[in-house]
């Protein structure tokens, strides 16, 4: 068995003769006190918009 992740066949198709360069990369998150304030911030500001806008009528353009 690899110790590498198969590459998915999507990606093949994407990348083509640099598919072999594919890789997964870790992802880590933060948020430091300044962001949490920010966000609770524009939450505030914003959570009717968020509560009252379908993302279907807000991504109409990129759905078939």
């Amino acid at each position: 068995p690899s110790e590498y992740q198969t590459i998915p066949q999507n990606k093949i198709e994407d990348f083509g003769v640099h598919c072999k360069s594919y890789y997964s990369l870790d992802v880590t998150y933060f948020k430091s006190a300044m962001d949490k304030r920010l966000l609770s911030s524009l939450w505030n500001h914003y959570w009717v918009n968020t509560l009252s806008t379908s993302s279907l009528i807000t991504n109409s353009e990129y759905t078939t």
